[in-house]
């Protein structure tokens, strides 16, 4: 074999009933992709979604989550636990290796915003208004902002060293003292 070339295509594979894809997340051997997808292929009717683990070198389906509803984000990978919004307010904690659920913290509002890793805990927003953060080991909360007055949360939030940033459908750009999130 000879290394491939920057944008060629090395595997191909689509299963039936895409509806929308996101590339999540990848490990150096596996990667990650969240899908919706729908009924008899009906546009626009999302039923329902998925998480495949595929094989980086050969393309290979190495495991499949049922989410049971729409994924439409990124995902973190933190200690072998994949984390991941649905749009029926769960985060998901799923083993990376097996695709076994590890956890499931509802927040009661979708979750489309991509989570972020800032010291070793899982910080991701919600349309509820509210910024989580999570031990991803056990999905539990060890800490959550509200947004005052906000619209929903769907951007990934941006770190620095003292705040955490999640832009909002309503136009605003909310910073969150990192002291707050404990």
């Amino acid at each position: 074999g000879h290394a491939p070339r920057d944008g060629c295509k090395l595997h191909g594979r689509r299963p039936g009933g895409i509806a929308g894809a996101s590339l999540c997340e990848h490990d150096g051997f596996r990667i990650f992709i969240g899908r919706a997808f729908c009924p008899d292929g009906i546009e626009g009717a999302v039923a329902g979604g998925q998480i495949h683990a595929l094989e980086l070198a050969s393309g290979r389906e190495l495991w499949r989550y049922e989410a049971g509803a729409p994924v439409d984000c990124g995902a973190v990978l933190c200690n072998g636990v994949l984390v991941v919004g649905a749009m029926d307010g769960s985060i998901l904690g799923i083993e990376a290796g097996t695709g076994a659920r590890r956890w499931d913290f509802k927040v009661g509002a979708s979750v489309t915003a991509t989570p972020a890793l800032i010291s070793g805990q899982v910080i991701v927003g919600a349309d509820n208004g509210t910024v989580y953060q999570l031990d991803p080991m056990t999905g539990r909360a060890t800490a959550k902002a509200d947004v005052p007055e906000s619209g929903l949360i769907r951007s990934a939030p941006v770190v620095d060293a003292s705040r955490v940033y999640v832009a909002t459908t309503d136009g605003w750009l909310m910073a969150i003292e990192r002291t707050a999130l404990g």
